[in-house]
């Protein structure tokens, strides 16, 4: 039996979800008085009209859509802090950035006065359409773009005994700006900075494969992607970050957030904790990854003068039935220095595992063979060597791998929105904690569709942990033959809150379609196949980021594969600060994390501001009488 279906009665679902965005204005026009309120929306005067976009608004169509189509949703209305921009990347300045998170805070009490739930919208990449609800307010902060790098000018070979990398610098991140945003600036920045053709002294961010995905969600939820395995996740490069606080006594109020502040307990739960469940953030500050890791000595130094010229882009094709290959890509993935995180996905005839090596050529070739790599292994030295090719521009080399790119393109398209590129797409994932074996291997290969439409159920094996194991004491960042440490898996499990720093890999079964029909069957087949695969993978545990409506509640992505005595560490934590900060539930989510009865030991929450309490269990029940009423 299949759990999730998504009806093809398309009519019936587009009343049913205008229906519920009706029952928000009539439950909402009970708050407040006619007075109050603007038109027959019933919005309150106390948002400033002109940053709404009300269902009357001929632009309330284009910015309600999520990126992918499964989701046509319908909120109440949507207000923007900051006015964005679809066509082009127009930056916010700091004075933008300072009215907006001032419009934020004025929102956020006008909704708690007015009793009208919201989320919080930075890419709309959200896998559940999460980011935009039936009935509900949407802020839509994609205006706050700002992105502000600062190169560090230090040497770079300061205590490199107590760091596993030096620190090329920082970079403040509003919460409306992309990954593809995100990554370009900061590089194009500190590069600048410092010297344009020095790629030794760039700085970039670990963001994810995916450029149009908003910073918020892809931070708050960990957000892995080219560079895990040396980066971190995205969440582990955060030095701070501003937000708002949603509900309760204190809606509204402006706050930093540390990691040894005031709200300690907000940046824990920031690393994936996932967004729409405690604050609505403003503004991020990230430590930045340097390009080059290594810290190349002086020419007569005998250890090496090799200096880095690029990067190593590494797309060696595969046969899909190639079992062997898939299976030694599991452990050779997971084996090889740390300067490169590997993956391996499936295009419409064959595999291809794709990477970028940070740092030189010989560093690279040397790494594959202490990984294992040989003439005789399935994966070849001679295959990596015809199959890579070293890229100058450290921002090119990710624009040929997004996968909405090609080599035709220069890198600046990574500062484009892509809603050209919106499609039908649902991903689900596994973190894998072992290698899996030839009858899961098989069940994959089994799985690919494609067609001529390039309608596709296709996976993908993201490498996360491993590496040589160097111990930070014993990391010396001139030797280019030594491996960094893994700094996605030597962070403390219990340090942030995403529970999962053993597993290997993370693997993603990724639907897309061109049409409704075409989507669906590609769905059904994937949902499907992802239960069959459950009962052969250990643990059963998936991603934040990749959240899964057809399975309840919170388990899969906060319990499932811990260890049985602390299975109930990450969620009782997260509860606690989710009834400390948005205990009313005002920033909404539709998978939340973590609703527990109030417990005596919790934090009270800060007190400042105000608020009305109020409870929204009653919608979804109301909404469903009033469909069926008035449908028949």
């Amino acid at each position: 039996m299949i759990p999730f279906h998504i009806s093809t009665n398309m009519s019936i679902s587009y009343f049913f979800v205008k229906t519920f965005a009706f029952t928000n204005l009539l439950l909402s026009s009970s708050r407040v008085s006619a007075d109050d309120t603007y038109d027959a929306f019933q919005i309150p005067k106390c948002y400033d009209k002109d940053s709404l976009i009300t269902p009357q608004d001929p632009l309330f169509a284009k910015h309600r859509l999520a990126f992918s189509k499964f989701y046509e949703n319908w909120p109440y209305s949507i207000v923007e802090p900051v006015p964005s921009s679809f066509s082009n990347f127009i930056p916010a300045d700091d004075a933008a950035m300072t009215k907006g998170k001032e419009a934020i805070s004025q929102i956020i009490q006008c909704s708690n006065a007015s009793n009208i739930k919201f989320t919080a919208r930075s890419g709309g990449h959200n896998n559940a359409g999460a980011s935009v609800m039936n009935g509900l307010l949407t802020i839509d902060t994609r205006g706050m773009n700002r992105i502000s790098a600062i190169a560090n000018t230090q040497p770079k070979d300061i205590s490199p005994k107590q760091r596993s990398y030096w620190s090329p610098g920082n970079v403040s991140v509003g919460v409306g700006a992309t990954a593809g945003q995100s990554l370009y600036v900061s590089f194009n920045q500190t590069s600048g900075q410092v010297g344009n053709a020095a790629i030794n002294f760039a700085g970039a961010l670990p963001v994810g494969q995916k450029p149009s995905v908003g910073m918020a969600g892809l931070t708050l939820g960990g957000g892995f992607g080219f560079m895990t395995r040396f980066g971190g996740f995205i969440c582990d490069r955060l030095i701070s970050f501003e937000a708002v606080i949603p509900s309760g006594p204190s809606a509204g109020m402006k706050i930093e957030v540390t990691k040894n502040g005031p709200y300690e307990d907000l940046f824990w739960a920031a690393c994936g904790g996932g967004g729409g469940n405690f604050v609505v953030v403003t503004d991020f500050k990230f430590d930045l990854m340097p390009v080059c890791p290594y810290n190349p000595p002086p020419t007569n130094d005998a250890v090496s003068p090799v200096k880095c010229t690029g990067v190593v882009k590494v797309e060696y094709p595969v046969m899909l039935d190639d079992t062997d290959a898939i299976d030694f890509y599991q452990h050779m993935s997971y084996d090889i220095d740390t300067r490169i995180t590997l993956n391996f996905e499936v295009n419409n005839t064959h595999g291809m595992v794709t990477g970028i090596f940070l740092g030189p050529w010989d560093a690279f070739m040397n790494s594959l063979k202490t990984a294992g790599v040989n003439e005789a292994t399935p994966l070849t030295l001679s295959g990596f060597e015809q199959n890579s090719k070293i890229v100058k521009n450290f921002a090119q080399a990710i624009t040929d791998l997004t996968g909405w790119t090609n080599e035709d393109n220069s890198p600046n398209i990574l500062i484009q929105s892509f809603l050209q590129e919106r499609s039908y797409f649902k991903y689900k994932s596994f973190f894998l904690f072992e290698p899996v074996n030839a009858e899961v291997i098989k069940m994959l290969q089994d799985l690919v569709t494609y067609d001529d439409k390039n309608n596709s159920l296709v996976f993908e094996f993201q490498s996360l942990g491993g590496g040589p194991g160097t111990d930070i004491a014993d990391y010396d960042p001139r030797n280019i033959y030594q491996s960094p440490p893994n700094n996605f898996s030597s962070v403390d499990p219990k340090a942030t809150a995403f529970p999962h720093r053993n597993a290997r890999h993370c693997l993603m079964l990724k639907a897309t379609g061109n049409t409704t029909m075409e989507a669906e069957d590609l769905l059904q087949k994937m949902e499907y196949s992802f239960f069959k695969l459950a009962k052969k993978i250990k643990g059963g545990a998936s991603y934040y980021n990749h959240m899964d409506l057809s399975v309840p509640g919170i388990d899969l992505y906060f319990k499932n594969g811990v260890e049985k005595s602390d299975q109930d560490y990450w969620v009782d934590k997260l509860a606690s600060v989710r009834r400390k900060y948005n205990g009313d539930g005002m920033l909404s989510n539709l998978r939340p994390c973590c609703d527990k009865p109030k417990d005596p030991k919790d934090p009270k929450p800060p007190t400042s501001g105000g608020g009305i309490k109020f409870s929204f269990s009653n919608i979804f029940y109301f909404t469903l009488v009033l469909s069926v009423c008035v449908w028949f």
